[in-house]
């Protein structure tokens, strides 16, 4: 487990990472909740994982044409070949400041759209590349790219609330290119219709 802080060392009230809870798992257990929840970012921080060298070596190193997020693509594919043990006492200090590698990819509100590209890039080399240990590999995918269209629908829509109408459509473009499909699911057009619902709420209230 991680405690945040900040640039002069005070404690921050944020909560990010999985280890919340001593626990020893099957990896692919963790493997389908970790990639479930990859649209959203990271769950594991790198500082706080600990592994044998040979299990790096055996795996191959880290993916170099991942710069930012080869880490997260580490994680899954050990995930599929070992056991997890987490420790939740906080073991770890994790300083937040505005020039850090990780603000490049997400903005304290998620993934920015280079995130969430490179994220669902991730997710996808390891999905296609160890379908053979991966249960039921094809519903796993779907969900997953589902997941990654939803959560440009979702960021696309709060910057459409913020007047940031160039971004939001950008955003709404990668949904489609995630999962052609997303716009016939219903629980996306409730999910429009609720935004859009509180849009003219606002925009009432504002004229008032």
């Amino acid at each position: 487990n991680v405690l945040f802080i900040d640039q002069e060392g005070k404690p921050l009230n944020l909560t990010r990472f999985e280890a919340k809870k001593d626990y020893i798992e099957d990896g692919i257990n963790v493997f389908q909740r970790y990639i479930i929840r990859m649209p959203m970012g990271a769950s594991f921080f790198i500082g706080a994982v600990l592994a044998r060298r040979d299990c790096y070596l055996k795996l191959g190193g880290f993916n170099p044409l991942l710069p930012n997020v080869n880490d997260s693509e580490m994680w899954m594919r050990m995930l599929l070949y070992y056991d997890v043990a987490c420790i939740g006492k906080r073991l770890v200090k994790y300083r937040l400041h505005e020039t850090q590698a990780s603000t490049s990819i997400d903005d304290g509100d998620g993934l920015n759209l280079q995130g969430l590209e490179e994220h669902y890039l991730a997710s996808s080399i390891v999905i296609e590349q160890y379908k053979n240990r991966i249960s039921k590999w094809r519903n796993l995918k779907k969900r997953v790219f589902i997941g990654f269209s939803m959560g440009a629908v979702y960021k696309g829509s709060r910057l459409f609330k913020k007047g940031k109408f160039a971004v939001s459509i950008a955003f709404f473009k990668t949904a489609l290119k995630f999962y052609p499909h997303i716009f016939a699911k219903k629980v996306l057009w409730r999910f429009m219709i609720k935004q859009v619902q509180e849009i003219f709420k606002s925009t009432i209230s504002a004229d008032r």
